[in-house]
């Protein structure tokens, strides 16, 4: 969709570009083995489904910010 949009095709029905069966999703996954899934498929978002159902969206954004505050918590418990 992103790419018609900067196509300028923006007249385009989404039902006509959306994808039915997501390619893969990471609901059990934790998150290094979806990172690591992510840098193989070379994907920067990736939809989280359970059960055939679209739960939301996972980047490596959130996944970098989650590791940087976890990485934190655990130095000021060290400290203690």
């Amino acid at each position: 969709m992103f790419k018609l949009l900067k196509e300028g095709q923006v007249d385009s029905w989404a039902g006509g570009v959306m994808v039915r069966e997501l390619e893969w999703g990471i609901t059990y996954d934790t998150l290094a083995e979806a990172y690591r899934k992510m840098i193989d498929a070379k994907k920067t978002v990736v939809p989280v489904v359970e059960n055939g159902f679209f739960k939301g969206m996972l980047s490596l954004e959130n996944i970098g910010r989650y590791f940087m505050i976890h990485s934190i918590q655990k130095e000021e418990e060290n400290a203690v």
